[in-house]
């Protein structure tokens, strides 16, 4: 079966979770990637992060090369010669200290299309300072918005990944379409400050800042509750959404209490409103709310764990997940491209690679031969 990117060759240079997740998803979408890292250690996400590194490096080749060589980094320039693409995500300077970067790589290759991703972009003041999602949460105001870090969902790098695999396509298709070459940057601030693109419209009008405290005045009944028999989400954003929650539960002396008559009588009655939701909600499990609620057009749903979330109808149907080694020899649960083509099924993936798993096969497109692959083995130039 045919894929938009079939026939397309990209050499990831990049590491952590941002530029391998762009890449993955080029993967997806049936372009060759071909991952360089550093012998016998890889990307160090493989041991800091390994659930991280199996998610993001599937359908991945592997070769192990030491760029700190001038044969690695010769190799490296080699490869870009055949590739469409290169990414990488060192800091501003360190490809080019290594003869790798943009000017570098484009004039053996004019087709080449660079792509460079960093933690706060390739100019301005910050441009040398590492950056890491947390950083970037807190520095783009993200964490104070939030009330805190999202620690455990890398936010800022999956989203940058997403962004960045789309502006990677739109520059191919120019290039197909006008031979015209467009290179790419990107960095995890300018993502971090696109998440919060009304908010941060909002704050330069008004001058105050949205954050998590100022949530409920604003929206008092949407948010995570509790019935009967555990949690569930409910958006009542309108008057009558709250009206059809009353009467669902067989209250509507409630609604018709003065201190919860408009939203602003709610939201300057918050503690008192969420005790009467409360109670109310207490008198049914979640099933009989969620399902009464939807049939009257009102938002709701379940709060899941991840393990109710895997054994969901919705997942089978969709064919969400697939099942794959990790690196750990386990199989475990991995979620798929959320796109898809109209009418065919997602191919599933291969798993993320041992490192150099590939290192001949890849060597073998530069017309190396067996003796010099030996050579270069030896010599601890690839692994």
């Amino acid at each position: 079966m045919t894929t938009a990117l079939d026939g397309f060759r990209v050499l990831d240079l990049s590491h952590a979770l941002a530029g391998p997740s762009a890449t993955k998803l080029l993967g997806d979408f049936g372009a060759e990637i071909i991952k360089v890292e550093a012998p016998e250690k890889g990307d160090f996400t493989r041991t800091l992060v390994p659930w991280v590194f199996d998610s993001f490096n599937r359908n991945k080749k592997s070769i192990a090369v030491d760029l700190k060589s001038a044969e690695g980094q010769q190799l490296v320039r080699d490869l870009a010669r055949v590739c469409d693409v290169v990414v990488q995500s060192f800091r501003p300077g360190v490809v080019e200290s290594l003869g790798l970067g943009r000017e570098d790589l484009a004039a053996i290759n004019p087709r080449l299309i660079y792509v460079s991703f960093s933690g706060f972009g390739q100019t301005g003041p910050d441009a040398a300072r590492k950056g890491v999602d947390a950083l970037l949460q807190s520095e783009t105001g993200m964490a104070l918005m939030q009330g805190g870090l999202l620690g455990s969902l890398s936010f800022v790098d999956q989203a940058g990944g997403l962004a960045l695999s789309g502006a990677i396509m739109a520059s191919l298709l120019k290039r197909e379409r006008t031979g015209e070459i467009d290179h790419v940057e990107m960095s995890l601030f300018e993502v971090g400050l696109y998440l919060q693109t009304a908010p941060i419209l909002e704050c330069s009008v008004t001058g105050k800042m949205l954050d998590q405290t100022g949530h409920g005045s604003r929206y008092p009944l949407n948010g995570i509750f509790e019935a009967a028999d555990g949690p569930l989400y409910m958006g009542l954003y309108w008057d009558s959404d709250w009206k059809d929650f009353c009467e669902l539960a067989g209250r509507l002396d409630v609604h018709g209490d003065a201190r919860f008559a408009t939203p602003a009588d709610r939201a300057a009655n918050l503690e008192a409103l969420h005790a009467a939701v409360h109670q109310m909600l207490q008198a049914h499990p979640r099933r009989y709310w969620i399902d009464g609620l939807e049939a009257r057009g009102v938002l709701a749903g379940e709060v899941r764990t991840h393990n109710e979330v895997l054994e969901s109808d919705q997942v089978r149907r969709n064919r969400s997940i697939e099942r794959l080694p990790t690196s750990r020899g386990a199989i475990g649960a991995y979620v798929k491209a959320p796109a898809r083509v109209v009418g065919r099924d997602r191919p599933d993936a291969t798993p993320a690679p041992r490192v150099g798993e590939h290192t001949d096969a890849i060597l073998d497109i530069l017309g190396l031969s067996a003796e010099k692959k030996t050579e270069l083995r030896e010599r601890g130039v690839v692994g």
